[in-house]
């Protein structure tokens, strides 16, 4: 598909020359053309806004066919759809004659309202059983002595390797990586001893914290999050509460009252 300005300067289309859709724009001669929307996605279907500011166009970054709007040198793109409860997919944007509002065509089904919340509910226990199962590893091993620095990085970033291998998720790599770096020099810092119960507590807690939030940093960086600001926050302190109550499985609080000898 292709768009013409309104001003009679620039035509945007969408080309697959490099084996993706991709949009680019030239001169009405055909001369100047270059690329103007960078990302490893498919984008097409451009549409100039009527003051050829700003560019709308479809794109399936996220999982879904959705709008996007770039400005008309192709940076601050922005998904304006959010893919919201009774939208599955939205494609087909156009300007209305003052530019101040987009129109598009979206396809739902009788149960999409509920399916974002399932999928959002499922992927938050998601989280909390892997938090437990990451700090339950981790407290295991300080059950033993303590943990060398540089086992946080080793497990969760094999963890996201393996993950990235079974997925196809490669972007979560770095975020992986920089979380185990992290949780190692928390590592370093608390010296967490299971004579030291808070020092246990505070790691237990600070450790998922940690991971859950370079993973939801990842997906912004990359295909956005799809959940809201609330629900992603509050799953990471969460993961933190799961933490913290997985220490006291290891580490039970000591009795208040001291034993009174005979």
């Amino acid at each position: 598909g292709g768009s013409w300005s309104l001003d009679g300067r620039t035509i945007a289309f969408n080309s697959n020359r490099t084996g993706r859709l991709q949009i680019y724009t030239m001169s009405p001669d055909g001369s100047n053309q270059r690329r103007l929307i960078t990302s490893s996605s498919d984008d097409w279907l451009p549409s100039w806004s009527p003051d050829v500011t700003k560019i709308a166009f479809n794109s399936n970054r996220g999982g879904h066919t959705q709008v996007y709007v770039a400005h008309a040198d192709g940076t601050g793109q922005q998904n304006v759809v959010q893919n919201g409860g009774m939208q599955l997919d939205a494609w087909s944007p156009g300007w209305s004659a003052d530019g101040r509002q987009l129109v598009y065509a979206a396809s739902t089904n009788p149960r999409a309202d509920a399916t974002p919340f399932v999928r959002q509910a499922l992927g938050a226990a998601a989280i909390i059983v892997q938090a437990a199962l990451l700090v339950g590893i981790l407290l295991l091993g300080l059950r033993g002595g303590t943990l060398p620095v540089g086992s946080l990085t080793l497990i969760i970033g094999l963890n996201a390797v393996l993950l990235s291998f079974l997925q196809d998720q490669y972007r979560l790599i770095p975020g992986a990586i920089l979380a185990g770096v992290l949780g190692d020099i928390v590592l370093s810092r608390l010296k967490p001893k299971i004579e030291r119960p808070g020092s246990i507590r505070l790691f237990s807690g600070a450790v998922p914290v940690i991971a859950y939030a370079c993973y939801f940093l990842s997906l912004q960086l990359t295909t956005g999050i799809g959940w809201s600001i609330h629900l992603w926050l509050g799953t990471i302190v969460v993961a933190g509460v799961i933490g913290v109550l997985m220490s006291y499985l290891v580490v039970p609080p000591s009795s208040a009252t001291p034993a009174v000898r005979a």
